[in-house]
């Protein structure tokens, strides 16, 4: 049954107001009776709540005044990694990120070719402005946490 959500008995559940046995389509109560928690409007719920959106997404612009550190953890990101498989290297790892940064002594060292590429790099958050630029880039494998 697509698009129908049910309890752990099959019976149907309503989107409008989590009620069981029947679906919103078929529901008794009309939309204008829901009022939205966050926003107190009607005709919503606020898991659909646009005001809530827009509260999160603003163009405000955030910044980090401090960064400390706050447990013994602190260097979990720091990784033993092998490049191109024979270089062994400490990296610091961020999964999320769309590039590695690698400092161009180490590069130099590694006898890495540097192929000159300017590539704008922001932090996190919604900034406007690029926290670096790169001078280039290079291909490589990266090996992180084999034994």
């Amino acid at each position: 049954m697509y698009g129908i959500t049910h309890d752990e008995r099959g019976e149907p559940k309503c989107f409008n107001y989590s009620n069981l046995g029947h679906i919103s389509r078929n529901c008794s109560f009309s939309k204008s009776v829901l009022t939205c928690r966050e926003c107190n409007e009607t005709g919503h719920k606020a898991i659909n709540c646009v005001y809530m959106e827009s509260k999160y997404s603003s163009d405000e612009s955030l910044s980090v005044t401090q960064v400390g550190e706050n447990s013994e953890e602190s260097n979990s990101y720091l990784k033993k990694a092998k490049l191109n498989n024979c270089h062994n290297v400490q990296a610091l790892i961020d999964s999320g990120s769309s590039c590695c940064l690698l400092k161009i002594s180490v590069a130099q060292k590694l006898k890495l070719k540097l192929e000159p590429a300017v590539n704008k790099i922001y932090g996190f958050g919604n900034q406007r402005m690029p926290a670096l630029t790169s001078i280039g880039g290079i291909k490589a494998d990266i090996e992180v946490d084999k034994g």
